[in-house]
């Protein structure tokens, strides 16, 4: 059970990181870039949460990982689509990372 609390101890953090972050101004201003970078930095750290408890659950208690273990993949396919629609959202609508020629 270990492995479980120390994902959910993680869970807490990052919940707390993005509450943090709803109290700047631009937080429900959708087209700001910061926000929409703030969620997908939000979205990828529960992702990697949810796969460290996912190996905590694993590792400790291998019996299991067919009810838990089945869970947590779940949630982090999800997870993953979430992340990666607003990592997909900071390329596509904000310009983040993409290199504009002069020439164009």
């Amino acid at each position: 059970m270990r492995g479980t609390s120390t994902g959910a101890i993680a869970s807490r953090s990052v919940a707390r990181a993005g509450g943090i972050g709803w109290r700047c101004p631009h937080a429900r201003d959708m087209s700001h870039p910061w926000t929409a970078t703030s969620r997908a930095a939000v979205a990828a750290m529960t992702l990697v949460a949810i796969a460290g408890a996912n190996w905590g659950v694993r590792l400790i208690d291998p019996g299991e990982v067919l009810t838990h273990g089945l869970a947590l993949s779940a949630l982090a396919s999800l997870m993953t689509g979430f992340a990666g629609w607003h990592g997909g959202k900071l390329v596509f609508d904000h310009g983040v990372g993409v290199l504009v020629s002069e020439k164009n």
